[in-house]
């Protein structure tokens, strides 16, 4: 149901009820989060052009990161998309979560293909749901395609997650990710350890 403000010759202004189809009310809805993100991409775009002009000069190091990070509600193409625009807007990192907006690495592949100077990378894999050699696997592979600008986030996720969603035995998460990390890394100086800069 929706209300809406109609005119009666009786009473002047008041209120009606009408019902509205579903279809509508999700087309309006996604008008509303397109909008809602317009603004957040025009106010990042104010905050990128004003750090043009307040650029330190060239002998001091600039402090200032901004990363921006995706954890669901956005669908794969779209984070490509706000990827690339991230990356001419001047963000220096973008970071994809586990589990809400598709495959993670697959997303920052796709990622990588679009851009070529933004860093990518994961916020958190979970050490619970993939084992280290697919981690390895997936990671590496992510990083061919970015030209060494992938970054390896691992962590051990949380009990709800790992074994409400996958069904995995949650138990001792930081002797895991230590275990894990060794593995990825091969315990001497490699190319998967400089993935955990």
């Amino acid at each position: 149901m929706l209300t809406r403000k109609v005119w009666c010759r009786r009473a002047g202004w008041g209120s009606s009820t009408v019902s509205v189809s579903r279809p509508l009310r999700l087309f309006v809805a996604g008008i509303k989060r397109d909008f809602a993100i317009a603004q957040r991409v025009q106010k990042a775009r104010s905050w990128a052009e004003n750090a043009q002009t307040r650029r330190v000069s060239a002998h001091m190091v600039d402090s200032r990161r901004i990363g921006i990070a995706f954890s669901g509600g956005a669908s794969p193409s779209e984070i490509v998309d706000c990827v690339r625009l991230a990356e001419s807007l001047g963000y220096e990192s973008a970071w994809v979560a586990e589990g809400h907006g598709g495959d993670q690495f697959a997303v920052l592949a796709a990622c990588a293909m679009q851009t070529s100077r933004i860093l990518l990378g994961t916020s958190i894999t979970s050490v619970f749901v993939r084992t280290a050699p697919t981690i390895a696997m997936a990671a590496l592979t992510v990083d061919d395609l970015s030209r060494g600008r992938f970054i390896l986030g691992v962590g051990s996720s949380h009990k709800v997650q790992v074994e409400g969603e996958h069904g995995v035995p949650y138990a001792k998460p930081l002797t895991r990710v230590r275990e894990t990390v060794e593995l990825i890394a091969g315990g001497k100086r490699t190319r998967t350890q400089r993935l955990f800069r």
